[in-house]
């Protein structure tokens, strides 16, 4: 049996691994123009199943500064729950929250050329907004939201809405991701645990350090970052990279079996207002071919 991945050992820092990512300021002209584009593409496919958006819905974007965002500098977006008129709050500065994903994306996938690459040109940030354009729009699950599994979906309709070359680098970032985790998960008799407690760990990082960020002990860069809280962070990260990696595998089949990726997308959002959603395809990993 392989061990499971020792990602605290892994975020041992090395300085030829030191990255500045750029860009890393999202201005109002752009956000509002990344939510506006998106917002045609997200009530088409949601109401391929069902016309529940209205025509003249819209989404407005408010720049925030990184520390004082929900969560400090590590969440790039969220919103209200006004879900007729909603507002999306972004992170106008980044950079932060790049330094941190470089670190943790570095230490897991070894791929640093491709991470970089990944984390340039502002793509991370514009999968963050156009993403939420498209969760405020979906009915979402009765019960407990899993940021790995449900949000994969909202992070692998917003990857494919990329340009062409980032959209290629993300979905290689995922399927690496996917890769790196199998072991564990094949190997793990409660996988509906693993994710719980992987998620549950980083947002307590989350909250510790997004009220740290308010005071004077607040995060710079992820040098900032003590090995622990970084690796629950990474763990996080590497896993719901990994989610999307599983469900755009699927939708690789689905489209080889005939399927058009409107129409299945549009299935997809139907699937994911269960609480179970991608719990199956969890399960199958032991028997899925990843490597």
């Amino acid at each position: 049996m392989n061990p499971p991945l020792d990602l605290e050992r892994a975020f041992v820092y090395n300085s030829h691994m030191a990255w500045t990512p750029s860009p890393s300021v999202v201005d109002e002209a752009t956000a509002a123009q990344w939510a506006s584009e998106t917002v045609p593409l997200a009530r088409a496919l949601v109401n391929w199943a069902e016309p529940i958006v209205h025509e003249r819905m819209t989404v407005r974007t408010v720049p925030v500064e990184q520390h004082a965002g929900r969560y400090g500098p590590l969440m790039l977006t969220w919103f209200d729950d006004h879900r007729a008129d909603p507002t999306l709050y972004y992170l106008r500065h980044h950079d932060i929250y790049l330094d941190v994903a470089a670190r943790c994306l570095e230490s897991s996938l070894g791929q640093t050329d491709l991470v970089h690459a990944a984390l340039s040109g502002g793509s991370r940030a514009r999968i963050a907004i156009t993403n939420d354009v498209l969760q405020v729009m979906t009915p979402t699950p009765p019960g407990h939201y899993s940021m790995i599994r449900h949000h994969a979906l909202m992070f692998l309709v917003a990857t494919l809405w990329l340009p062409t070359d980032q959209r290629t680098q993300w979905l290689d970032v995922y399927d690496l991701s996917l890769r790196a985790v199998r072991q564990e998960v094949a190997s793990c008799a409660d996988r509906e645990g693993l994710l719980l407690t992987i998620e549950d760990e980083a947002f307590g990082v989350f909250e510790l350090l997004g009220t740290d960020a308010r005071g004077e002990g607040a995060v710079s860069c992820a040098d900032d970052i003590d090995a622990e809280p970084l690796s629950a962070i990474g763990r996080y990260m590497l896993y719901c990279n990994a989610a999307v990696g599983l469900l755009a595998r699927h939708m690789r089949r689905a489209r080889n079996q005939g399927w058009e990726e409107s129409p299945w997308l549009a299935r997809e959002l139907v699937r994911y207002r269960s609480d179970y959603y991608l719990f199956d395809e969890f399960e199958a990993i032991r028997q899925a071919d990843c490597g």
